[in-house]
């Protein structure tokens, strides 16, 4: 008989265990997806901004190559002519 209790007592708490496994999964995904969302709103919001007031990192990396061409004008009129 005190076999059978701990064995529904095991099996119920599997199921408990189960269910708490589900829920925290779904609340999971639920997070991910708000994650998501926020974040390809944020790529849609900064998409519509003119290029200076983007990301930092897109206009160092345009500051860049803005000065390396800069700096390959200027080495080949150096070569080219000689300043």
């Amino acid at each position: 008989m005190s076999d059978e209790k701990t064995k529904n007592n095991i099996e119920k708490k599997k199921y408990i265990d189960l269910v708490e496994f589900r829920k925290k999964e779904i609340q999971h995904a639920i997070l991910l997806a708000k994650k998501e969302k926020e974040k390809q709103n944020y790529n849609t919001e900064q998409k519509s901004l003119p290029w200076y007031k983007r990301d930092l990192f897109i206009n160092l990396f345009g500051a860049g190559v803005a000065l390396l061409i800069m700096i390959l004008i200027i080495l080949i009129a150096y070569l080219i002519k000689g300043i």
